[in-house]
């Protein structure tokens, strides 16, 4: 629709009418010129007007026609003489034919007089003739300016009405495409997002487990050494004790030594009575019965019936609350 409208306007634009061309111009200068040119009415003209000129050869002629008339007339009335009363009345006759004449001069002034008033009149109308016809040829080229200038304005705003919306159009439809672009985009992202973070969480899930299970290993290896630690501190505290010179072997060692370093290991007590001052755990009935076994040396059921008297005279009644713990 916009490129009909604007070939319609390039054809109005390249058919623009040509200035006014008036087609009487040179009559009406003529005109003009010949009005402008024309003498001024002369009273000698009268006697060099062709009525003038006419009538008055026209009454010389009556005028001696009248004469002849006259004088044979009188000539006949004298029996056939001529005589000069024949020639004074032909002149009189000629005389009064002139003075007719004469008397008609007042006239034929008048008419010559009109008939110069009449055609410079004629020139006149026919001047207003053709200006009249030029304004009427001149309107309607105004009317035909004008028609066209309204065409143009017309089909100018109806392009630029057109263009607009085209414009308004095409950036709509740019700024779908773009947020339509942004929301693939940024969609792209948040599952490029999602996927490293998961990738992220994997990895630091697989560093955490790797983690508890690094610090279970070097928890188990600490609570090794810490109940070996102890065995040998609280072995070495029995050993010399009494006559302080003597030690004890492993088979020397009484039930009631037995269930006492089972009841220091239940209620984390040093060989001195004290709490533990290194990280040493608290140990669960098993963990206890496991520690006699393994450093001092006793077999399982005297262990266990150490660990058995141990709890019963412990504060802590329940074997499940005998369970590790971190490192204080």
């Amino acid at each position: 629709m916009t490129d009909r409208y604007l070939n319609h306007l390039d054809d109005l634009e390249n058919s623009k009418p040509a200035a006014f061309q008036s087609q009487y111009s040179n009559e009406i200068q003529n005109i003009l010129n010949t009005i402008q040119n024309r003498p001024q009415f002369n009273t000698d003209d009268v006697f060099k007007s062709d009525l003038y000129t006419t009538m008055r050869e026209q009454a010389i002629q009556n005028g001696q026609k009248s004469m002849r008339d006259t004088m044979g007339a009188a000539q006949a009335a004298t029996g056939g003489y001529g005589s000069t009363y024949a020639q004074a009345a032909g002149q009189q006759a000629y005389d009064n034919a002139i003075s007719n004449f004469n008397n008609t001069t007042l006239d034929i002034y008048d008419r010559v007089y009109n008939n110069y008033l009449q055609e410079g009149q004629e020139l006149y109308n026919k001047l207003n003739m053709y200006n009249n016809q030029d304004s009427i040829d001149y309107n309607r080229y105004r009317d035909n300016v004008s028609d066209y200038y309204n065409d143009l304005n017309y089909y100018a705003g109806r392009y630029d009405s057109s263009w607009n919306q085209d414009m308004t159009t095409y950036q709509q439809d740019q700024a779908m495409q773009q947020w339509a672009e942004n929301y693939a985009y940024q969609k792209t992202q948040d599952a490029l997002a999602q996927q490293n973070w998961q990738t992220q969480f994997d990895y630091q899930k697989e560093q955490d487990a790797l983690a508890q299970q690094n610090w279970q290993t070097q928890f188990d290896y600490q609570k090794e050494q810490d109940a070996k630690q102890l065995a040998l501190a609280y072995s070495k505290a029995r050993s010399s004790g009494g006559s302080g010179s003597s030690k004890k072997t492993k088979s020397s060692y009484t039930s009631d030594d037995l269930v006492n370093f089972a009841k220091d290991l239940l209620n984390e007590k040093d060989d001195r009575g004290g709490r533990l001052s290194k990280s040493y755990y608290v140990n669960d009935a098993t963990g206890v019965k496991s520690i006699l076994q393994q450093y001092l040396g006793v077999d399982s059921d005297t262990a266990a019936k150490a660990v058995s008297a141990a709890q019963k005279d412990s504060k802590n009644k329940i074997d499940n609350s005998y369970t590790y713990r971190k490192p204080r």
